[in-house]
């Protein structure tokens, strides 16, 4: 394996059975398959996931990818979940919130602090 830098992105070139075109841009630590491609997201692409969620769902992350040029599933997953899903809520944490999650730290400490999210 050997890699090539264009700009902040690498290339790497795999085995035959690997993507000789996978890219990762050092900045975001994004991948895709296409090193021509943009590694942030445009308009158009966030409103295709829109679109391809809604004819999908939530689970067919591979199928969303498949239709999404240059982008891995995990990437589809991640930008809605983390920037498009309507459901998510991102305002700051309620002061009964804090309490809550301060509460629940308190009792499970950092090892189990997991399983205040569940």
């Amino acid at each position: 394996m050997f890699i090539i830098k264009f700009g902040n992105l690498y290339v790497r070139s795999m085995e035959e059975d690997g993507d000789p075109n996978l890219c990762v841009d050092t900045d975001s630590d994004t991948k895709h398959l296409n090193p021509n491609l943009k590694c942030h997201w445009s308009k158009e692409e966030d409103e295709k996931i829109l679109e391809l969620v809604g004819k999908y769902g939530t689970k067919q992350w591979a199928l969303v990818a498949k239709e999404m040029k240059g982008r891995l599933a995990n990437h589809c997953r991640s930008r809605w979940y983390n920037h498009l899903d309507p459901l998510a809520r991102r305002s700051t944490w309620t002061t009964e919130e804090d309490l809550i999650i301060n509460k629940a730290h308190s009792i499970l400490g950092n090892r189990n602090f997991t399983n205040v999210c569940i």
